[in-house]
């Protein structure tokens, strides 16, 4: 039996590869900027701090954590709150990989500002490569953050 590969499959592995070796570059040359969350001590930082430093050091498939966070930092007034996570049954996944110094996650959860911002950062989203990226209506935020009246609407965008 054959396997075949299409053109765009081809591509995708491409770009990967291409943003591993630049990445690769990156931490053996890079320095933490003045003022990032890296740059901070722990007991300094804010837990929105620490989440974008787990977000920076997340890297699988599509998915650049420096850029991501980059982008983030760079559109700050579009959002609340961020944090990634893996929204699905897969239980205390993230426990079994914290020995290999792995953060197992695939969902990045935004608290954005307020509508338009939350299409601005589905259409980040989209830029970044996400797989799925959903705007939630304020209805639905509220019931996934437990507050019936939630600031802002949730953007969630997920990566396989």
């Amino acid at each position: 039996m054959r396997t075949y590969i299409t053109q765009q499959e081809i591509s995708r592995v491409l770009d990967y590869l291409e943003r591993e070796v630049k990445r690769t570059k990156e931490r053996l040359i890079a320095a933490p900027e003045e003022g990032s969350p890296t740059d901070l001590k722990l007991s300094e930082a804010t837990i929105q701090d620490i989440q974008l430093e787990l977000i920076r050091r997340t890297d699988f498939n599509l998915f650049d954590g420096p850029d991501v966070v980059e982008s983030l930092l760079a559109n700050r007034s579009l959002w609340q709150a961020v944090l990634m996570t893996r929204m699905s049954e897969s239980g205390l996944i993230h426990l079994r990989d914290l020995p290999d110094n792995l953060w197992n996650v695939d969902t990045l959860c935004i608290l954005a500002t307020d509508e338009r911002a939350a299409h601005k950062l589905a259409e980040l989203g989209e830029s970044w490569q996400a797989d799925v990226v959903n705007v939630h209506t304020l209805e639905a935020t509220g019931g996934t953050i437990g507050d019936s009246e939630p600031s802002g609407p949730l953007v969630t965008m997920w990566w396989d």
